[in-house]
């Protein structure tokens, strides 16, 4: 019974779909209902998942800004064309440090696959010219899970699923505006200075 249901099982995992094998016991029995219940309900959540990633992809490649998406192991899952034209070496499937290696951005990721909630850092793209991103990570929400059968909750998260979205802002005109602002107010105050002492 042992070594039957193991080779169903792998065939299983493996994509196909054979037929029960018949079980002697009532363990082995239970033990492949167990396992059949949970294929269809991994198999249905990973539909969702790639139907709801599909959606959301279409919206993504709209966006001015530049977004990311990763999976629980900080893995790019997509990146919409802004992203692309910003980031060299995007390559679905590798680790976002091989991309961005700001710490900063880094320990945001961390700290949301934690658990922990939006993060919002600042961080500075030194080349081919200096610009100044506002970097926001939040959890990618996939909306609550379904319910399987006899109410049992679906399986953990597909590998490879999106679980966190990176959005890059670009503040630099707003940086140097401010710089100009200071600058001016400095500038001001000591062409003022000389003439001022002068008066009193």
């Amino acid at each position: 019974d042992a070594l039957r249901l193991t080779r169903w099982a792998e065939a299983l995992v493996a994509g196909r779909d054979p037929p029960r094998p018949v079980l002697m016991t009532d363990l082995a029995r239970s033990t492949a209902d167990d396992v059949t219940r949970y294929r269809r309900i991994l198999s249905r959540r990973i539909e969702r998942l790639t139907e709801q990633t599909e959606r959301s992809a279409g919206i993504l490649d709209r966006l001015a800004d530049p977004i990311l998406l990763l999976d629980a192991r900080r893995r790019l899952v997509r990146a919409n064309p802004a992203a692309e034209s910003l980031l060299e070496d995007l390559t679905v499937g590798r680790d976002l440090v091989d991309t961005m290696r700001h710490p900063e951005v880094l320990a945001a990721v961390a700290a949301v696959l934690a658990g922990g909630g939006p993060q919002e850092v600042e961080v500075t793209e030194p080349v081919p010219v200096a610009r100044v991103f506002t970097v926001r990570v939040v959890p990618f929400d996939l909306g609550a899970p379904d319910r399987g059968p006899e109410g049992a909750a679906e399986p953990p998260e597909a590998e490879g699923a999106p679980a966190v979205l990176v959005s890059l802002h670009d503040i630099t005109a707003m940086k140097r505006s401010e710089q100009m602002h200071a600058d001016f107010v400095a500038n001001a105050s000591h062409e003022l200075r000389t003439p001022l002492s002068s008066l009193v």
